[in-house]
């Protein structure tokens, strides 16, 4: 009898590795092969790259803006004064 029961419980797991090997691999390697989330990611760092780059440029024409600003702010305070 134990010897019946012992094979009983290998041919489970030989089944149970079947039904693994039958459903979940097909379903690893067709997200293995998906190209869908590609997209965001390629996105997302182009994103990135302009979020950089203009706080980038904007922190070196900053002391400019500041100028223009300051000329358009004592423009317009001599105007209305007068």
């Amino acid at each position: 009898m134990p010897i019946l029961k012992q094979r009983r419980i290998s041919m489970d797991y030989e089944e149970h590795a079947m039904k693994f090997s039958n459903y979940l691999l097909p379903f690893i390697v067709a997200l293995w092969k998906e190209t869908d989330g590609q997209d965001l990611v390629e996105y997302s760092l182009l994103l990135g790259f302009i979020a950089i780059s203009t706080i980038s440029i904007l922190t070196g024409v900053r002391t400019s803006m500041n100028s223009l600003w300051t000329k358009i702010s004592s423009a317009l305070s001599s105007a209305a004064a007068s």
